[in-house]
């Protein structure tokens, strides 16, 4: 993680005089790439629509009009704010914040050659080293569907289904064995498909603690909300969840896990409604 030269830090630190700047820029793409993007961005800030949505914006949120077009690449802006929530200043002062983590999280994991959207770079307005606003800048990964919106035009195809869950499984499986969990997963994936092959993409690790580790009840969480979604768990063929349970624990090596993860669905599943979402898509 390399903190930005000073040719970066003036940005943005006039828009209030009690903020102080800091921005990170990723590695990932040229410096240049991130200078631009931050002055696209100021443009981009001080127009009517997006401007409202700042001041109005109570937690964190895709700025969909905030479209960043760089030659060698494209590129999205997520807003965070934590000025009303106590709980997340406090979490800010002892922690990173949520926009920190997720840009640690997406470098981590493209280190790791797994798929997530690649940073560019992250500006934060803080006091007293407590971060007050963050903007996150990735890169626009084009046409995608969410995980609910492909299961809805392939549920009636069985065979279909049952690729995508595995090739869910696999992917699931690949972030887990790094020890890190993240909430919702099935609604913190983007899917294409390439090559007869589902590319899956997670995003948004703003939930990603140090603390907060994969467990079985934690991995039995993210199998159920998979199947729970559109009621596949009632249309899948007999033993198709035990099999998927099967594949996930033998990639993650930990088979002594089942009967707690198995304990885990049946509980998130007999619920009439899950907990509520913490992010979706981002547009």
């Amino acid at each position: 993680m390399l903190n930005a030269p000073p040719s970066l830090k003036d940005f943005f630190s006039a828009e209030d005089s009690l903020l102080k700047t800091r921005i990170f820029v990723s590695g990932s793409f040229p410096e240049i790439m991130a200078i631009e993007a931050l002055q696209q961005w100021g443009r981009l800030k001080s127009s009517p629509g997006i401007s409202a949505q700042i001041l109005q914006e109570k937690k964190r949120k895709f700025i969909s009009e905030a479209r960043i077009n760089i030659e060698g690449g494209k590129f999205r802006v997520k807003f965070y704010s934590y000025r009303t929530r106590l709980h997340h200043l406090l979490e800010n002062f002892f922690y990173q914040s949520e926009a920190m983590r997720n840009f640690q999280m997406m470098l981590y994991f493209n280190s790791r050659g797994l798929l997530v959207p690649r940073p560019l770079v992250l500006a934060e307005g803080y006091i007293a080293g407590t971060a007050l606003e963050s903007v996150l800048i990735m890169e626009d990964l084009g046409p995608a569907q969410t995980y609910k919106e492909l299961i809805k035009r392939i549920e009636a195809n069985p065979v279909e289904v049952d690729r995508l869950l595995k090739e869910l499984i696999l992917s699931l499986a690949q972030y887990n064995q790094t020890g890190i969990y993240t909430l919702d997963v099935d609604k913190n994936i983007l899917i294409k498909r390439e090559n007869g092959h589902y590319q899956i993409y997670h995003f948004d690790f703003d939930n990603v603690f140090p603390f907060r580790k994969n467990n079985p009840r934690r991995a039995g969480r993210s199998l159920a909300f998979l199947i729970r979604t559109r009621q596949l768990y009632q249309k899948l063929p007999p033993g198709q969840i035990s099999e998927l349970i099967d594949l996930y624990l033998e990639q993650i090596g930990k088979k002594s896990w089942k009967p707690a993860i198995e304990k885990e669905i049946k509980t998130r599943l007999s619920k009439k409604s899950g907990p509520p979402a913490r992010a979706g898509r981002p547009d």
